[in-house]
């Protein structure tokens, strides 16, 4: 199941990072220059629908730069999360008490002093 699990993570992680290639090469077109015509009303609706393409123009760079962004960062985080996490038992192992014939050993000593001493400390009344 661990080795399902980081396949499907690593090939997520691959396709992630190429969709934001993919985005990152993305032509965002060309603009639209003003012109000017003969009469007043042409040349007004050809001005503001250059300035609409520029606009345009912009927020798709704008958008294309996140999105590339954010699939870049998606993918090698699970690039990062397909990698399987090496687990040290020693850790794990150390904080239990151990017992060697009858005896308990320090460590358990230590733990059994520290669930013992659960006291509420006293509050001192201070008279001025």
């Amino acid at each position: 199941m661990k080795v399902f699990r980081t396949i499907i993570l690593l090939i997520a992680g691959i396709v992630s990072i190429g969709f934001s290639i993919y985005c990152f090469n993305m032509d965002a077109g060309e603009y639209c220059s003003d012109s000017m015509y003969g009469g007043d009303a042409f040349t007004g609706i050809q001005n503001a629908s250059a300035t609409a393409a520029r606009n345009v123009k912009t927020l798709t760079k704008v958008v294309r730069t996140g999105f590339g962004s954010i699939l870049l960062v998606v993918g090698f985080a699970l690039i990062a999360l397909s990698i399987p996490a090496k687990k040290d038992e020693n850790n794990y192992t150390s904080a239990l008490p151990t017992i060697d014939g009858n005896n308990e050993t320090a460590t358990a000593d230590k733990l059994n002093e520290v669930s013992t001493n659960q006291e509420q400390p006293q509050i001192e009344e201070v008279k001025a």
